[in-house]
């Protein structure tokens, strides 16, 4: 599985578990494309650009220029995965918790 299927996927099965324990509908989370990558080796590739639903356009990168777009995807891919976005840490009350539940406890 590609990133670009993948943190979507894995999005929506977070989105899926909070809203079922939240008591709610899960939302549907479309995936859509920018450009399709393939490596050729550490120093040849090519990027062929495609519309949402995955169907190419006629424009490219190729050669090593497209190896090393494709190397700063997964740098970036790599990182985002060590350095998530900081999200909200809830942002739904999970079904039948109180309010005391979920308030932050303090301490005297």
């Amino acid at each position: 599985m590609s990133c670009a299927s993948g943190i979507p996927t894995a999005r929506q099965a977070a989105e899926a578990i909070v809203a079922r324990l939240s008591g709610r509908r899960p939302p549907r989370i479309p995936v859509a494309y920018a450009h399709q990558c393939i490596s050729l080796g550490r120093k040849d590739g090519i990027i062929q650009v495609v519309t949402p639903d995955d169907r190419a356009v006629a424009v490219s990168l190729r050669g090593r220029a497209a190896a090393r777009y494709k190397e700063l995807i997964c740098a970036g891919a790599a990182w985002f995965t060590r350095n998530p976005v900081p999200y909200p840490t809830r942002r739904h009350r999970a079904a039948g918790a109180s309010a005391s539940a979920s308030a932050p406890a303090t301490t005297a």
